[in-house]
């Protein structure tokens, strides 16, 4: 090797860092051994989250993944939800196809910004705006509508437009059919040597992204520290049938 990669190895340090400030709040919080137990698990499993959001991702041929899978939950359960996502490009045209299934609702919302932005929701899709042939939908996602769509449904993208978040919600698991969907690139870039830079910016996303959904105790509800086990409810509460959660740490 005649030249090191010094970006992605500085990057992969900072990540190092950022995984050991993490462990130290999660130790500094836990109350009992099983909260720390749990704790680190959390980390462990949000850690490989933020390396399917930020190392796995493909921007050019994306893929949906599962954020909440049975055992990795972000920042509480919710045995009702699928939440999917894929990470995108505003200057790319994609194509989503699948079948609506039965299930209580589906929607695709498209997130905006990249770095460290806010990030913002530019658009957003429900199942009551899919047009279904045979049970089956297709979506068009580019900054200018194509001229030919094949009959998918259109959907303008600003040039920051950087994820697709798709959040399903079941009445009856045994009963309702679950939703189908797969995402292309319909221009997608030619295959090309990884960078330095580029591993740089994948691997300080992964830092970033892990601090922020670690700490989410501490940020989106830190009341619930002296309140835990506490179902919430929202403005959604009227149609969201709440589910009884059992308490794991005592």
């Amino acid at each position: 090797m005649t030249q090191s990669p010094a970006k992605a190895l500085a990057a992969w340090q900072f990540f190092q860092q950022m995984l050991a400030d993490v462990t130290k709040i999660v130790t500094e919080d836990a109350e009992t051994e099983c909260e720390l137990l749990e704790g680190l698990r959390v980390i462990a499993r949000v850690s490989s989250l933020c390396s399917q959001l930020s190392v796995e991702a493909d921007l050019g041929a994306p893929s949906f993944f599962d954020m909440c899978s049975p055992n990795r939950m972000i920042g509480g359960p919710n045995p009702d939800g699928n939440y999917y996502l894929a990470m995108i490009r505003g200057d790319r045209h994609f194509r989503i196809t699948g079948t609506r299934g039965t299930s209580a609702y589906l929607g695709f919302q498209i997130l905006a910004g990249t770095g460290l932005t806010p990030r913002r929701m530019s658009n957003y899709v429900s199942d009551v705006d899919l047009t279904l042939r045979s049970g089956e939908f297709a979506l068009v996602l580019s900054a200018d509508e194509p001229a030919d769509l094949g009959g998918a449904h259109w959907v303008r993208i600003p040039e920051d437009a950087s994820s697709v978040v798709v959040r399903e919600y079941i009445g009856d698991q045994a009963t309702e059919e679950l939703a189908t969907m797969r995402i292309e690139a319909l221009d997608p870039d030619p295959l090309a040597p990884l960078s330095d830079g580029e591993l740089a910016e994948q691997f300080t996303a992964m830092a970033w992204t892990l601090m922020k959904l670690v700490t989410l105790h501490r940020t989106i509800k830190p009341e619930l520290l002296q309140n835990p086990n506490t179902l919430l409810t929202a403005e959604a509460a009227s149609w969201v049938r709440p589910t009884p959660r059992r308490t794991i740490c005592t």
